[in-house]
This record gives C-alpha cells, structure tokens and sequence, in this order.
C-alpha cells in the first residue's frame, strides 16, 4: 500500500475521523523521530528538541493530484 492509497481511503473518512488520523500519524512521527533517552543520560535543556512539524518541514510528503482548499471550501466545511 502506498501513500497515495493511504490518502485515497482517508479522503472516503468523516472529517472528525480525518482529524483523529492526522493527528494520530503526527504523534507517530514525533516518536519515531524523537532521539532515544536513556535513565543514565540527561536532557540537555540548552538543544532545542526536533517536532513533528520540523520534522515534516524538512522532509515533506510528496502528494501527487493535491489541490488546497479554496477559503469558500473552508468555510462550507
């Protein structure tokens, strides 16, 4: 299964549903690209941290036929 496959059955999903996925998937690439911590070594404070959204930032998803919203689609929704 693809990514586009992926998104295709995301799009047949209610929009709360679309919500819980997305926000579901951002929670797995926190933690997949969250360093791993051990007991015996410290948090260093002074580096900041990667997120998900700087994550997704530098390597963005590549999504064939996507169009944004138009603002009178947002607002219908």
């Amino acid at each position: 299964m693809t990514i586009q496959d992926i998104l295709q059955e995301a799009q047949q999903l209610s929009v709360p549903d679309q919500i819980h996925l997305a926000s579901q998937l951002m929670q797995f690439v926190e933690q997949s690209i969250r360093p791993t911590e051990t007991k015996d070594q410290p948090k260093d404070k002074s580096t900041p941290q990667p997120n998900s959204i700087d994550y997704l930032m530098q390597h963005p998803i590549p999504v064939i036929q996507y169009h944004p919203l138009t603002r009178d689609e947002l607002y219908d929704r």
